[in-house]
């Protein structure tokens, strides 16, 4: 196993990059991760653009540590990537979507 994209050898991997759509995608082991045996492949494979637009929208101004990041669309498959790339990169998170009787913090 890798120690740091916990990839084994003949293991499922999801691919973590933009171009990872094409028929038979050459991914670099850098841009993959491994999956834990209790995703369903299913699963896995509705994370990979909502992951993907997520990362990308949290990440691309720079680091989020100790900042407040709003995530607007909460609710939604890429707002729930977002908000979980935010909080774990060690940001304070709000989020709104159109219930708004649900909307507010989130860590």
């Amino acid at each position: 196993m890798d120690r740091t994209s916990g990839v084994v050898l003949g293991g499922a991997i999801l691919p973590a990059c933009w171009d990872c759509g094409r028929v038979h995608p050459s991914v670099p082991v850098d841009q993959v991760v491994g999956l834990i045996d209790s995703v369903p492949l299913e699963r896995a494979a509705s994370l990979g653009i909502p992951g993907i637009t997520g990362h990308r929208a949290v990440h691309v101004a720079g680091p989020v540590k100790g900042r407040t990041v709003l995530v607007q669309g909460g609710a939604g498959a890429v707002g729930a990537c977002a908000i979980q790339w935010a909080h774990r990169a060690g940001a304070r998170v709000d989020r709104n979507h159109s219930l708004d009787h649900s909307a507010g913090n989130c860590s």
